[in-house]
Formats: C-alpha cells, structure tokens, sequence
C-alpha cells in the first residue's frame, strides 16, 4: 500500500512541475514564480497610450520602491520568433510573456474574452503592447488581443493600447 501511495504521490509531483504560482507581493505587484518576473497589478495603471510612449513609461516607471520596470516582452530571449501559445508548449510559450499571462496564469482558450478585472489581476484592456518591434517594419509593433486570446503584428505604434509593466 505504501508503495502504491508513494508512487502516485510521485507521479502527481512530476506531472504538477510545470504549474506556474501567482505571489501578490503586495503594493500593487503579482509575482509570477514561472516566468520568474513581478507584473504590476493594474495591467493599465498608465492607460492606453501609443507604443513609444508605452515603452517610455514603463521604463520610466517608478513603483512599489522599484525603478527598473520594462514593458511586457513578447520576444524575451530574442530572436525576432514571436510564440503563439496557443497550441504551444508550456516551456516554449514562456518565451512570450502576454501569452503566458492569457494562456497559462489566466487559463484563457481562444476566443475568451479577459478584458476587465480577471483573478489577481485589475484593468486588463483590450489590446496590450508588447516591448516588440515588428520586424521588418519598425513603423509597426506587436500586441496581444486580451479579447480574443491572440498574438498580432503589425499594430501601428500610433494607435493607443494599454501598456502592462513588468520587472525581472
């Protein structure tokens, strides 16, 4: 009997491993134990602005006794490949932060709707910014679609959107 209850205990360990936590770390901030980042609580506590202004925001932003505040990454190791998380892996999704956020932190699944106030997190606007430039095309930048649960390019850095920060 030990044996068997050992085993399942072992097996349930193994398959929860990739489970990410939420930490609300009080003052406003959620710490996400996966992506290894601190989100600000309000998704848009400096409102919808364009990307230049977003980026200059959040760079800017001084909150919670912290100074070194980014925009959410869609491309955080780099190499100009945007992840669309649905149907991708968990690892591999991590890669882009607002699609963690929808897909993984949120539970969101193609066309749900996660705009307003969802679990931990206040404010989540319809489109956010990403820190991204759309390659070829530094005139345009990618967002997520909190309305739907998608990845797009191409946005045009004057339109306004919200802008989520986050620090490492």
């Amino acid at each position: 009997m030990f044996r068997k209850s050992f085993i399942a205990f072992v097996l349930l360990m193994v398959s929860s491993g990739n489970q990410a936590a939420l930490f609300d770390r009080g003052g406003g901030m959620i710490y996400d134990d996966a992506l290894d980042i601190t989100w600000l609580q309000n998704a848009n506590l400096g409102g919808d602005m364009n990307w230049d202004d977003s980026v200059a925001w959040a760079d800017g932003l001084s909150h919670g006794g912290f100074e070194d505040w980014r925009l959410v990454s869609m491309d955080v190791n780099g190499d100009e490949s945007i992840v669309d998380c649905n149907g991708a892996s968990e690892l591999a999704c991590r890669d882009n932060e607002l699609g963690y956020m929808f897909f993984y932190n949120l539970a969101g699944s193609p066309g749900d709707d996660l705009v307003g106030d969802q679990a931990m997190f206040t404010n989540i606007a319809s489109i956010h910014w990403s820190d991204t430039e759309y390659a070829p095309n530094s005139a345009l930048a990618w967002g997520f679609r909190f309305v739907i649960g998608g990845v797009q390019g191409g946005f045009n850095r004057n339109d306004d959107f919200g802008a989520w920060a986050v620090r490492d």
